[in-house]
């Protein structure tokens, strides 16, 4: 059983043990599947019921997006997946594209929409144009000759050798 508990960021500063036992505490208000009993703190699971012979360990699976961002932690990351899986899939797509091994670290803007298929191309290009003759190179915005900075990463590292791209 899957219960959505919506709560406002202020919960977080009650502590831990007492936001889960409110969000179970919700759960059991909207499930008959919770059985009746004291919930008791416990360390592995978070809690039990004993008159069940229960455990509940609560996980936070999409944390809420802090206030002031566009963009919760979940979601930043999965469009830095996708913009690396386009720019991989549009690079090997090149007949003449070299084996390459690229890692890209993100500014991790969390107030910016950008558009992933179009971030992703110019990642693409980006290790294109500046593909190192041997070895491994690692660059940033102010790398002196590098060429096509895509606005949005902090650093990319090229390899010449295949592999995948994180």
């Amino acid at each position: 059983m899957t219960t959505t508990v919506k709560y406002d960021a202020d919960l977080v500063r009650i502590g831990k043990k007492e936001l889960e036992r409110r969000v179970i505490e919700e759960a059991r208000r909207h499930s008959t599947l919770f059985p009746r009993g004291k919930l008791s703190p416990f360390e592995a699971p978070d809690w039990v019921i004993n008159s069940a012979s229960l455990g509940i360990e609560v996980t936070e699976l999409l944390p809420c997006k802090q206030r002031d961002v566009a963009f919760s932690g979940p979601q930043l990351a999965a469009f830095q997946k996708d913009v690396v899986r386009t720019a991989e899939r549009c690079y090997r797509a090149r007949p003449d594209a070299p084996a390459a091994d690229v890692l890209a670290y993100f500014k991790n803007d969390r107030t910016r929409k950008r558009d992933a298929v179009a971030m992703g191309q110019a990642l693409a290009q980006f290790v294109v144009d500046n593909y190192p003759a041997q070895g491994t190179v690692t660059l940033d915005a102010v790398t002196r000759g590098v060429r096509g900075w895509v606005d949005g990463l902090s650093v990319v590292r090229i390899l010449c050798r295949d592999g995948e791209w994180p």
